[in-house]
């Protein structure tokens, strides 16, 4: 295992990234909810270039990881008062409109990442609250999300996003399908297992 730090803003302290090299021919970031940051790029890439990638998405990276402190937080206000732990989740209802807004930016800003990275678009992103779905892709591109991810670990709300994204190269859940969302998330099925249930 490699490991590489960047500086976090004023150099009071350094952020380890954790770099696992595959035959992958592309580059993710991963943000983990324990605060872990994971780097997966191609074999052949050589260091220097892969201390430029990490400067280069510092200020991403920083942000996450601030964000995932965030979300810690409200999981633990929605918790029941005994202290139970349990899968509820703030109400949509109660959210404020400036908390909707980072929501979808949330979502927008990770939908782009992993966009670019697929080399697929997408059209307008909405932000739901959904019963039974945790997303949806149109025909026309437009992807719709449910709220409670956000208040979820990192790497589930990535999954759901690489899978809505996947259906832009197919509109099905052929093998095709599935061997796009494993390119960009090998741990799919972790993620799919972990959300049955949550709603």
């Amino acid at each position: 295992m490699e490991e590489y730090k960047i500086e976090a803003k004023g150099g009071q302290k350094s952020i380890s990234v954790e770099v696992i090299r595959s035959q992958r021919k592309t580059m993710a970031i991963q943000v983990h909810a324990d605060g872990r940051v994971t780097f997966r790029i191609p074999k052949q890439l050589p260091g220097t270039d892969v201390q430029k990638q990490l400067e280069s998405h510092r200020g991403w990276i920083l942000n996450k990881l601030l964000e995932m402190e965030d979300r810690r937080k409200k999981r633990e206000k929605a918790k029941v008062q005994d202290g139970a732990q349990t899968n509820q989740f703030p109400e949509w209802g109660a959210l404020q409109t400036a908390e909707k807004k980072h929501i979808q930016e949330s979502f927008r800003q990770r939908a782009e990442y992993y966009a670019g990275m697929m080399g697929v678009t997408f059209g307008n992103i909405t932000i739901r609250n959904q019963k039974t779905r945790w997303g949806s892709c149109s025909g026309k591109g437009n992807l719709n999300f449910n709220y409670k991810l956000y208040f979820l670990p990192a790497e589930l709300m990535d999954y759901v996003i690489i899978h809505e994204l996947a259906h832009r190269r197919h509109m099905n859940h052929s093998a095709a399908f599935w061997q796009v969302v494993e390119q960009y998330c090998p741990e799919w099925r972790t993620a799919r297992a972990r959300l049955r249930g949550v709603i």
